[in-house]
């Protein structure tokens, strides 16, 4: 490919990103599940709501334990190769700095930390939140001022849409455990507590993109004139469909989540913006592997 690319290092970049969409959507939907248990906790169908918790709490476990294991995967496989080009893979691992090793460290703990909450441990989720802190982190020992700038911009994007994926697969299935009236008042509350997560993750998704493309850019004009910047407009396009799509949803489905009908409406569209957001996650996976335009 050109630029020096290749599909092995795209694919390893893009499992990096589901990685952390599935350690970040585990922990933004576990508040969305704690909210609702306080919103909750003296209703007359609490047994209910506890069903829903418990289920979805494991599941969404579950979730980030496959995270983890991407991750760390991921972690391994780029070391692997690095080893091609030094003595040994601890060489590998260290060469570069302490960054590979910081995501690996906090990787175990991660995949530890939910296969705690999956037992039901119920300070699992407070260090796999530490652990999701530390990834933000993982560049601060190369003193430039701009390091968790990258690393937040993936973790805004991955509290975004991870929390949505979540929220399909795991929240809206488990909510079948609710009946009538009850179903779709506890559906409407998920995706109530879900908009303000949803807003300040693309929020601060949006900002550290700005700051990270005008440092990669250097001039407007390469937006148009170079691979990166061409790359780059092809991403925004699609994150604004996938922005459009969460605004369609957040305005006129999530209120009107009465009935049936308008369930299935959510699903399928949550489904699409999910769709393009994998796309997106294919365009930045290419992106992170270009040169910087000069």
């Amino acid at each position: 490919m050109a630029f020096g690319l290749s599909w092995e290092d795209i694919s390893l970049r893009y499992v990096e990103f589901l990685g952390y969409f599935g350690i970040y959507g585990a922990l933004g939907f576990r508040i969305l599940l704690s909210r609702l248990k306080a919103t909750h906790s003296g209703a007359h169908y609490a047994t209910e709501i506890a069903k829903i918790t418990e289920v979805s709490e494991r599941r969404a476990a579950t979730i980030g334990c496959f995270g983890s294991l991407l991750l760390i995967a991921e972690l391994v496989m780029s070391a692997g190769q690095a080893a091609a080009k030094h003595p040994s893979l601890l060489h590998a691992i260290l060469h570069p700095g302490p960054k590979i090793l910081t995501e690996l460290v906090f990787g175990f703990i991660a995949l530890f930390a939910f296969l705690g909450a999956l037992n039901s441990i119920r300070s699992a989720w407070g260090l796999a939140a530490i652990a999701g802190v530390g990834f933000v982190f993982r560049n601060i020992a190369s003193r430039r001022a701009t390091a968790v700038v990258n690393p937040l911009h993936e973790a805004g994007a991955a509290l975004w849409l991870g929390t949505l994926l979540v929220l399909v697969i795991v929240g809206l299935p488990a909510v079948m455990y609710a009946t009538g009236e009850h179903r779709r008042r506890v559906m409407a509350e998920l995706v109530a507590n879900f908009s303000p997560i949803a807003l300040s993750a693309a929020g601060l998704m949006a900002l550290t993109g700005v700051i990270t493309s005008w440092t990669h850019l250097k001039h407007i004009a390469a937006l148009w004139t170079t691979a990166y910047g061409r790359t780059l407009d092809l991403k925004l396009g699609m994150v604004a469909i996938v922005a459009a799509l969460g605004a369609w949803n957040w305005r006129r489905i999530g209120p009107a989540l009465k009935t049936e009908d308008a369930v299935g409406v959510l699903r399928r569209t949550s489904t699409t913006e999910l769709a393009f957001g994998a796309i997106v996650l294919l365009f930045t996976a290419v992106l992170v592997l270009l040169p910087s335009p000069k």
